[in-house]
């Protein structure tokens, strides 16, 4: 009996963050390949490594808000953002795909071959980027 509401609790879980639970995969997932790619190339580097992290736990910082403000009350018990407003769901989602556009790049890196897309789409951030910037 425990064991199926451990199981229930735990599925619970997942549904309710899983673009979380993707976006620290595909966190995890980019580190692993701008190491390998970084190896590859001989052009590993700790800074720009630690450089990374330290990028990739501001994210999930600013889900964690995306999250918490979701759980905002006012003094009435009346919620600060309208329930179906998935606010850390949707934070999660939209730093998905620098993510998966990172691990694809450093994919090229390493010499291998990626969908014409993520080329794409990585070249039209990079432009939006530099006009930013």
């Amino acid at each position: 009996m425990f064991a199926a509401s451990g199981e229930g609790a735990l599925l619970a879980f997942a549904v309710a963050f899983s673009p979380l639970i993707l976006l620290v995969v595909l966190q995890a997932s980019d580190v692993l390949m701008g190491t390998l790619a970084a190896a590859g190339m001989r052009q590993v580097n700790s800074s720009a490594s630690w450089l990374g992290i330290l990028r990739k736990m501001a994210t999930l910082l600013l889900v964690f808000v995306g999250y918490a403000t979701q759980l905002a009350r006012m003094p009435d018990g009346t919620a600060v953002i309208p329930s179906n407003l998935d606010i850390g769901r949707v934070v999660a989602f939209f730093f998905c795909l620098p993510e998966m556009i990172s691990i694809f790049e450093n994919a090229a890196k390493m010499g291998i071959k990626i969908p014409p897309v993520f080329s794409i789409v990585s070249t039209i951030m990079e432009q939006q980027g530099n006009k930013k910037g």
